[in-house]
């Protein structure tokens, strides 16, 4: 049973469970690999955000 009432809120995240539980039943290898890549690629970005930001906060001070 599917029920999508709104593009927002506990309905997407529902119908995002389902999929999520369908892969996780019956994954495909291609589709493990692809997730696991964006996962690495996705941390890895907030990683190298971070240390931007860790960096121009400590510029800024001896510039001050």
């Amino acid at each position: 049973m599917l029920v999508v009432r709104g593009l927002f809120g506990n309905n997407k995240l529902y119908v995002l469970r389902i999929i999520s539980n369908f892969y996780l039943e019956n994954p495909l290898i291609i589709d493990v690999i692809i997730f696991a890549m964006l996962d690495i690629a996705i941390r890895a970005i907030i990683i190298i955000i971070i240390n931007l930001l860790i960096t121009l906060s400590f510029s800024n001070k001896n510039f001050s």
